[in-house]
């Protein structure tokens, strides 16, 4: 296992050889990380709860090693948004479960960061694609893709629509999901958008 992700890192910095880390991510030490995970995948029963990480070793043996075929669950994006809302002070990532998150919910978990200064908002919603190409934001039991909406909070308000499908955003959604519910918290009222896939 340690090989493939040694390749993948390398992969991965090769991608990225130009690519400055932001000062507010912290380094962490992986190779200790992908020991504990490890440990704890065949340590435990995969249907037992890990309160430490909020999933099941099922859950976490799913993500990792079912590759393109993998199926990513509400509760990983969960995890991955906390992990980074915890080391990320300038960013607030939220996880729009079922697609709707109320803004009085939203402005409770800014509220408990405003002293930080959040320059962007990150929110990852599920979607999913009609027959006629239309795009809609995907129910619990219907599954769909999950894409980012990025909006930079600074002094040039920009919203990122970020979609590895490439499908393209519903006529409304951002508006509704994003601009009219969430910046306003921010106090933000317009925005750039452009779309990335």
């Amino acid at each position: 296992m340690e090989g493939k992700v040694e390749e993948e890192r390398r992969w991965i910095k090769g991608c990225y050889h130009n690519y400055e880390k932001p000062q507010e991510i912290p380094d962490s030490h992986r190779v200790d990380d992908l020991k504990e995970f490890e440990s704890i995948i065949w340590k435990y029963p995969s249907e037992m709860m890990i309160l430490q990480y909020d999933h099941t070793p099922g859950e976490m043996a799913v993500l990792c090693s079912s590759g393109s075929s993998g199926w990513l669950m509400s509760s990983q994006s969960d995890w991955i948004l906390r992990k980074l809302n915890g080391h990320q002070k300038k960013t607030l990532n939220l996880n729009i479960v079922g697609n709707y998150c109320t803004k009085e919910e939203v402005e409770i978990l800014a509220n408990t960061r405003m002293g930080e200064d959040i320059e962007r908002l990150n929110v990852i919603f599920n979607v999913w694609n009609n027959v006629d190409g239309s795009v809609f934001t995907s129910t619990m039991n219907r599954s769909g893709d999950w894409v980012l909406v990025s909006l930079d909070l600074t002094s040039n308000p920009t919203v990122l629509y970020c979609d590895n499908l490439g499908w393209e955003s519903r006529t409304g959604l951002l508006e509704y999901l994003v601009v009219v519910e969430y910046t306003s918290i921010f106090g933000i009222v317009t925005c750039i958008w452009r779309s990335l896939s």
